[in-house]
C-alpha cells in the first residue's frame, strides 16, 4: 500500500510534458505579387492602375479577410484659413503637418469597420483617418479640430488619402486581388505597399513589398535641378523665356 502510495505521489510530482512552442502553427503571410515593377511619370502620365494579387501562405486553411494599403513618401504640409475681411480676403491662420503622406489609400475586402478590430486599427495604422496627425502651432482642441477635419476634406477631395472598402475580390477565401487606381498627382519616391491578413477582426500578419516611382530621364534632371539648385534654376527658366518670346517676336515681324 505504501509502495502504490509512493508510485502515485512520483507520478503527481514529475514534471508534465510541454507542447513545443515550434508545434504551435505559424500564422498565415500574405505572398502577392504587383502588376508594376514600377511607375515612371513623363510628360503622358495620366495616372495608372496597380493590380495587386496573391493568397495566403502557411497557416491552417480558412476564411480569411484582406486589406491593403499603399503609402507614398511622406513629407510637410501647411493648411491655411481664409476668412473674408472687409471685403478682401485674406489669411486668418495657419497650422503646420510635420508627417503627411504624399499619398495613402485602403483597399478592403469589406466593411473596415467590421473587419478590423478597432484595437488593432490603431495598433497597425489601417485607416486613413490615422495618418492625418494632429497639426502643431495651435492653441485649442477645437481649433485643432478644425483643421484636421479641413485636412480630411481636402486630401479626400484631391484623391490623396482614399478608402476603397469592399474591392478586393476573394476566391473561396484564398485567392485575392485588387485593382488600386494611381492619380496623376503621384511624387517621386518609394511606395509601400502592404498587405494584411485579418480573421474575427484580428491581424494575423503583415506584409510589405516597395514599389518605386520614377520621373523618366529628362523630368528626373530637370526636377532634380529644381530641387538641388533653385536659383539657377529660376535664372536659366527666365532665360529661356525671355530668349523664346524674343525668337517668337523676331519670327512674327519679319511675317
Amino acid at each position: 500500500m505504501r509502495r502504490a502510495a509512493a508510485l502515485l505521489l512520483a507520478l503527481a510530482l514529475s514534471p508534465v510534458p510541454a507542447i513545443a512552442a515550434d508545434d504551435a502553427p505559424e500564422p498565415p503571410r500574405a505572398t502577392f505579387a504587383l502588376s508594376l515593377d514600377e511607375v515612371e511619370i513623363n510628360t503622358g502620365f495620366h495616372g495608372a492602375e496597380l493590380l495587386i494579387f496573391g493568397a495566403p501562405a502557411g497557416g491552417t486553411p480558412g476564411d480569411y479577410d484582406v486589406v491593403i494599403t499603399v503609402t507614398g513618401p511622406p513629407g510637410r504640409a501647411t493648411l491655411r484659413q481664409k476668412e473674408q475681411v472687409a471685403g478682401i480676403w485674406v489669411f486668418t491662420g495657419e497650422a503646420q503637418f510635420a508627417w503627411m503622406p504624399s499619398f495613402y489609400t485602403v483597399a478592403s475586402s469589406g466593411p473596415l469597420d467590421e473587419i478590423v478590430d478597432p484595437v488593432e486599427n490603431l495598433r497597425h495604422g489601417i485607416a486613413p483617418s490615422t495618418y492625418i496627425p494632429a497639426p502643431t502651432g495651435l492653441g485649442t482642441e477645437e481649433e485643432t479640430q478644425l483643421y484636421i477635419d479641413a485636412m480630411h476634406r481636402i486630401t479626400a477631395d484631391s484623391h490623396r488619402i482614399t478608402l476603397e472598402e469592399g474591392i478586393v475580390e476573394l476566391t473561396e477565401g484564398v485567392l485575392f486581388e485588387a485593382r488600386i487606381p494611381l492619380p496623376v498627382s503621384l511624387v517621386p519616391g518609394t511606395y509601400d505597399v502592404r498587405v494584411f491578413l485579418l480573421k474575427d477582426g484580428l491581424v494575423l500578419s503583415r506584409s510589405d513589398v516597395d514599389l518605386p516611382v520614377r520621373k523618366s530621364s529628362v523630368q528626373r534632371l530637370i526636377y532634380r535641378a529644381a530641387q538641388d539648385y533653385g536659383l539657377l534654376y529660376g535664372i536659366a527658366a527666365s532665360l529661356i523665356a525671355l530668349l523664346a518670346g524674343w525668337l517668337a517676336a523676331v519670327i512674327f515681324n519679319r511675317r
